[in-house]
């Protein structure tokens, strides 16, 4: 297998199709869905920082500690809101995904052209068995984490914390772990849209081209990691640089900090499909690569007929 190759191809073929991009932006809303949670944390202290907050927001979260009966609709509607949310986003981003990879694999065949609609009609018959591996996978590492959780406080109440040093060599497991999860189920995706094989087959064939080409698969995970983590931290940083001002914002009087608001979300307004659509072409490219390894590695291998250079001896009999 040439990565070079691939990572070179993987890049033409995304600038030539920006559609690509648009699938790359549906397919994140499958992280987005996953990780999406809210979190508040209350604390009362003898001494609170000094943080001048609008008096509509304070009197809101005085009232909230208060009398915190009076808002279980609101929290009840903001739990309907979140798994609302996640069921969207898990929906369009395992429809992205599908359509992303579809168009990848016809753009390596030759395809002239892609249309956002004939992708997206295409991953529809896909959608419920690529969703059960992601469900299926996602509830393996769930289970696996309580489970190691629920190790760690029992470990801890009965040792007294001692016995928790036992578990980090355990917790360290955990990376590679993880990480051999994750080609699987990249693995069984392609396997899924380029081969047409049901869960079960999927998985089978994904474990196999892992155990017979695990090096490529462990070089080809790790160049598209540090690319990852490089894009990352250039798409994030005019994000840090318009959260600037919103600092500031607390070590000066209250009358600039409004300025300061306005200027920060107006920068982020701004910046903001600049990001999304990075981010898509960031997730078109890397989800392209994987693509473009499957297809190398999945190729059977090229017979050659080797024709014998010396005549027989019944060519010259009779």
């Amino acid at each position: 297998m040439n990565l070079g190759e691939i990572l070179t191809k993987a890049w033409k073929i995304v600038w030539k199709f920006k559609v690509l991009w648009i699938f790359g932006v549906l397919a994140g809303f499958m992280e987005g869905g996953a990780n999406f949670s809210s979190s508040f944390n209350f604390q009362e202290s003898g001494s609170r920082p000094n943080i001048a907050l609008p008096p509509q927001v304070q009197r809101f979260f005085d009232n909230l500690v208060i009398h915190p009966q009076q808002y279980i609709g609101l929290f009840a509607a903001l739990m309907a809101f979140v798994c609302l949310f996640w069921l969207v986003a898990l929906t369009v981003g395992t429809l992205g995904r599908i359509g992303l990879i579809k168009g990848a694999l016809r753009a390596e065949d030759g395809a002239e052209s892609l249309r956002f609609g004939e992708l997206w009609a295409e991953s529809l018959p896909l959608f419920w068995r690529v969703l059960g591996l992601t469900l299926a996978s996602g509830l393996i590492v769930f289970v696996f984490v309580v489970g190691l959780i629920a190790a760690a406080a029992l470990t801890a109440a009965v040792t007294l914390g001692i016995g928790l040093l036992c578990l980090i060599p355990l917790i360290c497991l955990l990376v590679p772990v993880f990480w051999l999860l994750g080609i699987l189920v990249e693995q069984a995706t392609l396997s899924m849209v380029d081969e047409g094989r049901g869960l079960t087959e999927a998985v089978q064939r994904a474990w196999g081209l892992f155990r017979a080409n695990w090096s490529q698969y462990a070089l080809t995970a790790l160049i598209l990691f540090g690319i990852r983590l490089l894009a990352g931290i250039v798409i994030a940083l005019p994000i840090f640089l318009i959260a600037l001002p919103v600092f500031l914002s607390f070590t000066v009087l209250s009358a600039q900090q409004t300025l300061l608001w306005w200027i920060s979300g107006i920068c982020l307004v701004i910046y903001l499909p600049v990001g999304i659509t990075a981010r898509g072409a960031l997730t078109a490219y890397t989800q392209t690569v994987w693509a473009l390894t499957f297809r190398q590695l999945a190729k059977p291998p090229i017979s050659i007929e080797i024709t014998p250079l010396v005549p027989e001896l019944s060519d010259f009999v009779g």
